[in-house]
């Protein structure tokens, strides 16, 4: 029933609520759908040794398949051109240039990956204040990042763990 020409029609209003309503449900399967991997580094305390506690944390209602935990650390510093150049390159948006990606390997260290992390599960490893003095040495700054790669080579990254040990 319109009454001006302006106004919507119940039938109007009806068909655009339930537009809307898939509209969101469509976008929220989607989310759903997706791995949510949180990765959190904190300072940590282990059998009397000092280091840091890598957490991998899997939000998602699925399995995740963690294929490699890698250390990022400052190795030289940046500047706003050399990153806007490298985003051109590359063709690609990378939060680190200028850092340095290294194995836990690379430092003697067994990481147990490849692994599974169950759904709203968590999967937890020390690492030790020697490994991340190996690591310090070669860095500009005493900062790590992890990062946490899935078995279809999506990366998530933690935030910056400042070393506090010194």
């Amino acid at each position: 029933m319109k009454t001006g020409p302006n106004s919507m029609s119940v039938t109007d209003i009806i068909a655009l609520y339930a537009a809307l309503l898939s509209t969101v449900v469509f976008f929220w399967q989607w989310k759903s759908s997706r791995p949510n991997i949180k990765v959190v580094v904190v300072c940590a305390l282990e059998d009397g040794q000092i280091g840091c506690h890598i957490s991998i944390q899997n939000l998602s209602s699925h399995v995740v398949h963690v294929g490699a935990v890698t250390l990022l650390y400052p190795w030289r510093k940046v500047g706003l051109m050399a990153k806007i150049k490298d985003a051109w390159v590359y063709k690609r948006l990378d939060g680190h240039p200028g850092w340095v990606m290294s194995s836990l390997r690379n430092y003697g260290f067994d990481d147990r990956f490849p692994c599974e992390v169950a759904a709203h599960n968590s999967v937890g490893i020390f690492v030790p204040q020697s490994v991340l003095e190996t690591v310090f040495s070669d860095a500009t700054r005493r900062e790590i990042i992890v990062q946490v790669q899935d078995a279809v080579w999506r990366n998530y990254c933690s935030n910056v763990f400042k070393d506090v040990a010194r």
